[in-house]
């Protein structure tokens, strides 16, 4: 792995497995291995209700007096919009690390911009912290609609060509890349692509380019909702490793 670590997730892929490591701070921790339709499958499956709540709430603290973009903007006013979001990602690390370290990664980078000594300095910072909070909820949105879609095609590859290729964001973003030895589900070091993500959309638009490269299907299932890639045509409920 690199020498310096930055906030984030690295990850190392070999097929549909996933190799992840969270570095916070500077620790790198490696995450238990997961597959790549199961790490889409797991976010969705994520109830996001409690989050839109809190990121309307840290929408009302960047409010300013005189409506949208307009008032007097305090340092006390972005310190606390600043801190309460770091303290939304800290929290949601305690029961999903990856969600967790993506939005304290994205935070701080957000808010690393220079200050042009205007008032329009903070209300950056605010509108950039509020943007790094929902990218989230926006993505899960773009990701449910694409994959439930897929239910109404038999073949993945047209699919994909009708289904995803249109969506034209998801090919503009660009990922951070590395060769290094990485011992991947054994002790025996081989070169590996290792990439890196500081921002929740970047991380599952990846998973999913991914996916749609293994020519998989995926369904939903009508009692519980979940999606999961089917063993058979007429398969349960159940998600393959």
């Amino acid at each position: 792995m690199p020498t310096t670590y930055k906030n984030g997730i690295y990850v190392v892929l070999d097929g549909n497995t996933v190799y992840r490591y969270l570095c916070h701070h500077g620790a790198l921790s490696p995450l238990a291995d997961t597959t790549v339709d199961e790490e889409l499958i797991s976010m969705l499956a994520t109830n996001s209700s409690n989050y839109e709540y809190i990121c309307d709430y840290i929408g009302t603290l960047s409010e300013l007096e005189g409506g949208e973009n307009f008032g007097i903007i305090s340092e006390e006013q972005v310190i606390e919009v600043i801190d309460k979001a770091l303290e939304v990602a800290a929290a949601i690390m305690e029961n999903d690390d990856i969600m967790g370290e993506l939005l304290y990664a994205d935070i701080l980078n957000t808010t690393n911009i220079p200050d042009d000594g205007t008032a329009n300095f903070f209300l950056q910072l605010m509108n950039n912290v509020n943007d790094a909070l929902k990218a989230p909820l926006y993505f899960r949105e773009l990701l449910f609609r694409i994959l439930h879609k897929c239910e109404q095609y038999d073949d993945v590859q047209k699919w994909f060509a009708e289904c995803v290729l249109t969506e034209t964001e998801l090919f503009r973003r660009s990922y951070q890349m590395e060769y290094i030895n990485h011992p991947i589900g054994s002790a025996e070091m081989r070169l590996s692509e290792t990439y890196f993500f500081n921002r929740f959309d970047d991380y599952y638009a990846f998973m999913l380019l991914h996916f749609t490269q293994l020519g998989k299907p995926i369904r939903s299932c009508q009692c519980c909702g979940r999606f999961f890639v089917p063993k058979t045509k007429k398969s349960p409920c159940t998600v393959t490793e």
